[in-house]
């Protein structure tokens, strides 16, 4: 009489072969018994994470340790693995389990830097610190269009940073990793705006904010966007700017009475300007009027500039208050008069000058990292552009900012 062939006993074979009460080969993710007979293979728990591909002949009742690959699982450790399936599974049967995929690194990679340096974007005073490290993250996951805001940012910022040994690859890389992520929210975006509701307008407004602030970002990380230089540039991230803020400004009611609303809401401030601040408006104003009193064409537009004029008073005045948000500069590029901003693309030397004193806004904003830079090179700008009669009028905006014409 043949010697019946002896097996190791195991507790690990799938349901199927247990109901069955035959041997179970333990193969994952589907016994060969279950795969011949075309059935679902269960196995009771996930806890078994040491599966043997091959299985030693019983020829003693000692185990004979595999000098290939270490010591072979004890019966302890798989019941210590079990006992961890259990924790996890709750002693549940469970399927094949879900493939996970592997981590997309470079995502990874801008996630990480979003966590450790993303958030300097942005002011982390406690009453907005719930904002952006709650509410954005948790509004991402839900919203993919807002997700790739995130690292869009991100990569810029990383192009920003880039290692002076390697300026142009790495700079490279990071703007083109940056633009696919921005073009990608936008996309996603672009169908949404005819749908803005209770449940999607804060992850709009959001990516309405990261997009504001890619677009200051972006020409001062880059090359120059457009040929006619750094004001021209401004004109049309003031033109992106005032479109992102236009197209929210219907849902505005939700986002001030939810969740956002500590962003939107007005500051409690005591206005205050310094002296020589105050000096250099007044100058500006009078030069205004008497451009005004010799040339009717400027006249027409006098107003205009007036109202330009004050709109940088009322910034400074927060400034200098203590109230230096971010959105100080973004508020110029949404609030300033349309007309002003034809004047300026039209390079009007009274425009100009103006917008030199826009410049000293962006001074004192220069520690944002996507608003530094901004100050120097629209004032060198505005300077090469104006004859020596109007720079003169430059001379509080130069001293304030430190720019060395040359």
């Amino acid at each position: 009489m043949p010697t019946r062939r002896p097996h190791q006993k195991s507790r690990h074979g799938c349901v199927a072969c247990k109901r069955r009460r035959i041997k179970c080969d333990e193969l994952r993710p589907q016994c060969t018994s279950c795969r011949n007979r075309a059935v679902e293979c269960q196995y009771i728990s996930t806890g078994n994470l040491m599966w043997l591909t091959e299985r030693s002949s019983p020829s003693s009742s000692c185990p004979t340790p595999d000098t290939t690959t270490g010591t072979q699982p004890t019966d302890a450790t798989n019941e210590s693995l079990d006992m961890f399936g259990r924790l996890f599974g709750n002693g549940a049967s469970l399927s094949i389990p879900m493939p996970v995929p592997d981590p997309n690194l470079q995502d990874l990679e801008l996630m990480m830097n979003w966590c450790n340096f993303g958030l300097r974007s942005f002011p982390i005073e406690p009453e907005y610190e719930r904002v952006w490290k709650v509410v954005l993250p948790r509004e991402s996951l839900a919203h993919p269009f807002l997700m790739h805001g995130i690292l869009a940012l991100s990569a810029l910022d990383l192009a920003r940073r880039r290692d002076d040994n390697a300026v142009d690859v790495h700079q490279r890389r990071y703007l083109s990793i940056a633009l696919a992520h921005q073009s990608r929210a936008l996309a996603l975006f672009r169908p949404l705006l005819g749908n803005i509701n209770p449940e999607n307008c804060n992850a709009m407004f959001l990516l309405s904010t990261l997009m504001t602030v890619f677009a200051f970002g972006f020409p001062q990380t880059s090359d120059p966007v457009n040929i006619g230089g750094p004001i021209e540039d401004l004109h049309l991230v003031i033109l992106l700017s005032r479109g992102m803020q236009q197209v929210l400004s219907t849902s505005m009611h939700w986002i001030k009475n939810g969740e956002l609303s500590a962003i939107v809401e007005l500051e409690d401030y005591v206005p205050h300007i310094p002296d020589d601040a105050k000096l250099a408006l007044q100058e500006l104003r009078r030069l205004n009027e008497d451009c005004g009193r010799n040339d009717p064409q400027h006249a027409l537009e006098k107003d205009v500039y007036n109202d330009a004029i004050d709109l940088v008073q009322f910034i400074l005045e927060k400034i200098h208050s203590g109230a230096k948000r971010a959105n100080s500069a973004v508020m110029w590029a949404i609030k300033a008069p349309p007309r002003y901003l034809e004047l300026m693309r039209q390079y009007k030397p009274m425009a100009l000058v103006v917008l030199a004193h826009y410049c000293v806004i962006l001074h004192h904003l220069r520690d944002i990292w996507w608003i530094e830079g901004w100050s120097v090179s629209v004032l060198r700008a505005v300077w090469s552009s104006l004859d020596d009669n109007w720079r003169q009028s430059l001379r509080w905006a130069i001293d304030v900012t430190g720019f060395t014409p040359q």
